[in-house]
Formats: structure tokens, sequence, C-alpha cells
């Protein structure tokens, strides 16, 4: 029951930043916050959560955004499933392997995307956005990790 409640006051805190980022940001440097978590329940939790967590997260960002139904879905669910492999095979609790981690699941994510948007002729793609949008992800999910890391220690979940 503790693991749900957290988890779903996470999803809650994540909904409210999101809109919160949506709201104030340009969407060239807008972080992807469902991404970060994704990458967080990789690492810090295991495989079939970031699976799991990965699929919701997916669902409730195609509702949010309101774009190609599934589209976030599958993208979000397919990272979840592969950044899930990291669990237990790297060291986790090291600043430099979080960027590192963050920087290259925000790439895989974007070519998921953009692979899927050009298999279903969805739109086209900014380069812009294709470059900082990583460098962004890097830096703000860096700081919202640790906020995770200290928020899932608290109830001792990790």
């Amino acid at each position: 029951m503790k693991k749900v409640l957290v988890n779903l006051t996470s999803i809650l805190f994540l909904l409210f930043l999101d809109i919160l980022i949506y709201k104030t940001f340009p969407y060239f440097i807008r972080a992807n916050v469902w991404l970060i978590y994704i990458i967080f329940t990789a690492l810090f939790l295991n495989h079939i959560t970031s699976t799991i967590t990965g699929f919701v997260l997916g669902i409730i960002a195609d509702f949010l955004h309101l774009k190609f139904f599934g589209l976030q879905t599958i993208s979000l669910s397919t990272l979840g499933y592969l950044s899930g492999w990291l669990n237990k095979r790297i060291n986790e609790k090291f600043i430099k392997v979080q960027i590192i981690v963050l920087f290259l699941s925000s790439l895989a994510y974007f070519i998921i995307y953009f692979l899927l948007s050009r298999f279903l002729n969805l739109e086209k793609g900014n380069f812009t956005y294709f470059i900082l949008s990583p460098i962004v992800n890097s830096i703000f999910g860096l700081f919202l990790i640790q906020i995770f890391v200290w928020y899932y220690k608290k109830w001792k979940l990790i």
C-alpha cells in the first residue's frame, strides 16, 4: 500500500510539474518529466516497474498533450523496457552515470519518437528541439532524480 501511495503522489507531482513547465517554457527548452521519472524507476527500482511506468505515463502524456494517441505510450513504454535493463548493471548512485543515462535515454526517446512519427506520417521533427532537449533533460533530470531518491528513501522504498 505504501508503494502505491508513493507512486501516486510522484505521478501527481509529475503532472503538476509537466503542466507548469508546459505553460512556462518554450517548447525547445522543456524538460520531459515523464522520461526522467522512467529513467529513475529504471535505475533505482526494477525492470518491470520501469516498463509498466513507461506505459502508464505514456497514456497520461497522450491525454495531456493531445497529439496522435498512442505515440507517447509506445515511445515511453519502449524506453522503459530498454532502460530497465540497466538496473543492477551500472552504479546508479554516481552523478555522472545519471547524467549520461539521462542524455542517452533522451536521444533514444527522440529517435524512437522520430521513427514512429515518420512511419505514421504524423509530424516533422524540429532539429533545435532534438539537440537541446537531451541537454535540458540531463540538467533538469539530475535535480529531479535527486528529489525522487530523497522521497523514496524517506519512505524506505530504495
